[in-house]
């Protein structure tokens, strides 16, 4: 009976202990979520994508973002290099709800991004190693959280959080997120798929700060199935000019 106790006694404390943990986590995510972030904001971005040989591949893009209460969206045009100039894509999230349309100028229409496989979230941007679920908006509520422990990284003391999506078209089945515990800032993230595999790794290098308000300026994703790199940097961001909602729109997508 006694060691019928003490075990019952354990499990208590263990569950005790995990809703702690979880909690923790939680509280941590919601200090990153809850940092400061513009209306809206207009950007210039360039990716450099290197393969296992060395070989490199430049991509330019503009991007403009609009972040309302119940309104959030993402719009991306190509304007280099000249064979992929003008294709686009729009995410736009209404009431929790996801989707993305991607425009190809070859066939003069867009087609709708949804599910899993190559062509749908988990399909790459560009050929980078950014896929289509990464340039959707993320949320607070869109993981379960677990807190890891701590870590010092490149200087910064670091809370390491895990979180599950919730997503099940969602491609990757754990991701692991380091998170300053100073300015609540990530700096790098770890995906992984069901078997625990590390699939991919994002090292955000540099931030720039422009009214209390941080965007990534250096980024570093690597492919670890393909052995494949891709280098991503924010040229210019402008939080002050107004963005037009029409922008975020299908007929602006196929215009």
């Amino acid at each position: 009976m006694l060691r019928f106790l003490s075990f019952f006694l354990l499990l208590i404390l263990c569950s005790i202990q995990n809703t702690f943990c979880d909690d923790k986590a939680f509280t941590i995510m919601k200090n990153h979520f809850d940092l400061k972030s513009a209306p809206c904001y207009t950007a210039r971005i360039s990716l450099m994508l290197i393969d296992g040989k060395g070989k490199k591949l430049s991509r330019s893009f503009n991007q403009q973002n609009i972040d309302r209460d119940l309104f959030e969206a993402n719009y991306i045009e190509v304007t280099d290099p000249a064979d992929i100039a003008g294709v686009r894509l729009l995410s736009v999230n209404t009431n929790n709800r996801d989707e993305q349309r991607l425009y190809l100028p070859a066939l003069a229409k867009s087609r709708l991004i949804s599910g899993s496989g190559n062509s749908g979230k988990d399909g790459r941007f560009l050929g980078s190693d950014i896929n289509y679920f990464d340039l959707e908006n993320k949320r607070l509520d869109d993981a379960v959280y677990s807190y890891i422990g701590e870590e010092i990284l490149s200087g910064n003391p670091c809370h390491i959080i895990d979180a599950a999506p919730k997503d099940k078209d969602c491609p990757y089945f754990k991701t692991r997120f380091w998170v300053d515990a100073n300015s609540w800032l990530i700096h790098k993230i770890q995906a992984f798929d069901s078997k625990n595999n590390l699939i991919k790794e994002i090292q955000n290098r540099s931030y720039i700060t422009i009214n209390g308000i941080h965007f990534v300026k250096e980024m570093v994703i690597r492919d670890i199935r393909r052995n494949h790199t891709t280098l991503y940097k924010l040229h210019t961001v402008d939080i002050k000019t107004r963005v037009s909602l029409s922008v975020f729109t299908v007929q602006h997508l196929e215009r």
